[in-house]
């Protein structure tokens, strides 16, 4: 063999050797990146598979000068059973990056899982601390409204105590209402029965002898009058009458304005000053303290604040007293 033909088979041998370490290194790359893959459990078999792969059964140094000639002679079948080597290492390396293009698969396909697992995570930690800012906001309109209902229960109680006392004060005022609608109903009764003996006096004709042409002087009004003070212990304030009356019997009943009440006397058991007063048409022209009997044929009663007509500067004025005066009329 010439030596321009064993050089052409040298740099062919040096050809295939640097093919067959390129190859051999990025086969042990991709079987490095599929051993170190998560969640392989073919790993093992990788390896095996990969121990097989790099460990060719290369013929013994030793025998090449013994073997040369045959070696000559079969170099045509030595560089076909290389080149097969090589095809098969090629289809190893294709199976590699076959299974390193799975890896990748399956480890973006674990990327994009875990992105999209961390979007959640952080949707869901927003809207934790949204709740969170919410739950605060109505924990603080909680407690506002809870000192608005404490205020409210407080002014509640106060409102019901008021009213208890102002109910109890309207039982009393009630029972006494109802005693004066009793007592006005008999007035009325005997103001009915009055009424009736004036129309029959009035058709009753003149006594005999009387003539149309007699005279007679102006009638004079004569009062009994009688000071009482209405004022009871039970009264917070001093009274304001607003209306008086005498009833049959001796009975005096009034309605005191300023403590809400009415009120319920015996004139027999009142205890009070005596006067004598004297009138003139509506004008008081004189009044001495004495008692006198005289015969009643007329009552009237009247409270202080209405009798402004009393010409004696000595009579006391106490809203809370009140009159009671019993009208004599005197003939000439």
């Amino acid at each position: 063999m010439s030596d321009r033909s064993i050089q052409r088979k040298e740099d062919y041998l040096d050809w295939m050797h640097e093919k067959f370490c390129a190859s051999s290194r990025a086969y042990v790359s991709a079987v490095k990146a599929a051993l170190r893959s998560h969640g392989r459990e073919n790993a093992a078999e990788i390896f095996e598979r990969a121990i097989d792969v790099l460990s060719p059964d290369f013929p013994d140094p030793t025998s090449i000068d013994e073997h040369t000639k045959e070696e000559e002679d079969g170099d045509g079948n030595d560089l076909n059973s290389l080149k097969d080597r090589i095809a098969q290492i090629e289809r190893q390396l294709q199976e590699a990056q076959n299974e390193r293009s799975i890896l990748q698969s399956e480890l973006e396909s674990v990327r994009q899982e875990a992105q999209t697992k961390c979007s959640t995570l952080t949707s869901e930690r927003e809207s934790i601390k949204q709740e969170a800012q919410l739950n605060s906001s109505m924990k603080k309109n909680v407690r506002r409204l809870d000192t608005k209902l404490e205020s409210l229960a407080t002014e509640t109680k106060d409102s019901i105590k008021e009213l208890t006392e102002v109910s109890k004060e309207n039982s009393a005022n009630i029972q006494g209402l109802r005693k004066l609608q009793m007592l006005m109903k008999q007035k009325n009764q005997t103001a009915a029965a009055a009424a009736a003996a004036v129309a029959a006096a009035a058709l009753t004709p003149p006594p005999t002898g009387a003539t149309a042409s007699s005279q007679s002087r102006p009638l004079m009004g004569v009062w009994q009058r009688a000071d009482f003070n209405v004022k009871v212990s039970a009264d917070k304030r001093t009274p304001g009458i607003e209306d008086v009356q005498l009833l049959p019997g001796g009975r005096l009943v009034l309605a005191d304005y300023v403590n809400m009440c009415v009120k319920l006397f015996d004139t027999q058991k009142l205890r009070g000053r005596d006067n004598l007063c004297k009138e003139n048409g509506n004008k008081i022209i004189d009044c001495w303290e004495k008692s006198v009997d005289v015969e009643n044929n007329d009552t009237d009663v009247k409270s202080r604040d209405e009798i402004d007509r009393s010409s004696n500067e000595s009579i006391k004025r106490d809203e809370s007293l009140t009159k009671v005066s019993t009208r004599q009329l005197a003939g000439p």
